[in-house]
């Protein structure tokens, strides 16, 4: 029970000193709360972590088992992009690169309800800085929770770098075109001459 005194100045005073240790113990329960609330965040970050190491091993795995041959485990890609007209230097760390049937891919393995997916933003663009800095269209995304690969090709790259591919293509069929012309002429001419 709080007992009032009768001079204002005193009642200030004491009704403070009453009140302070459940002042007190609100402010030692507010802090163990939010060290608690760390605690367990941390917790839930390190399993999460571990589970997805686990489940990165395991794709390894699941890879080779699909086909697939290990070429490298994370490796560093770096690539270069300007910053107010200043090149600016980064890399890049997908989980493994792969090859099978003679084409090498970069792979990336999700595990967790919206990581797997390639339309959750993070993880789509994850995709595309990779298949960006690679210079190549497609990325595996592995799916640890579904134990599926899924084949992600982004067009405009895709296009961006066969171009050199496609102008070679055209050359060489500029080349076919008049190497027959020629053939097709002087086949003519030696039939004309005949006659």
């Amino acid at each position: 029970m709080v007992i009032l005194p009768t001079n204002p100045k005193l009642m200030d005073l004491d009704l403070f000193l009453q009140l302070l240790p459940y002042i007190a113990a609100g402010i030692v329960g507010g802090i163990s709360v939010f060290f608690l609330l760390q605690w367990i965040d941390r917790s839930k970050q390190t399993k999460r972590l571990r589970r997805g190491r686990e489940k990165e091993q395991e794709a390894l795995g699941f890879l080779e088992e699909q086909g697939f041959t290990l070429v490298d485990y994370q490796p560093e890609l770096s690539h270069d992009f300007n910053v107010d007209g200043k090149v600016v230097s980064s890399t890049i760390r997908p989980d493994v690169k792969v090859k099978k049937g003679g084409q090498e891919y970069l792979v990336e393995i999700k595990s967790g309800e919206k990581a797997i997916s390639p339309q959750y933003s993070s993880t789509r663009r994850q995709l595309l800085e990779y298949a960006l800095v690679n210079g190549k269209s497609k990325i595996l995304l592995v799916d640890m929770e579904g134990y599926s690969i899924s084949t992600i090709e982004f067009p405009l790259i895709k296009g961006r770098s066969t171009w050199k591919a496609t102008l070679w293509k055209v050359l060489a069929l500029c080349l076919l075109a008049a190497n027959i012309g020629v053939i097709i002429y002087l086949a003519a001419s030696a039939i004309l001459a005949q006659l």
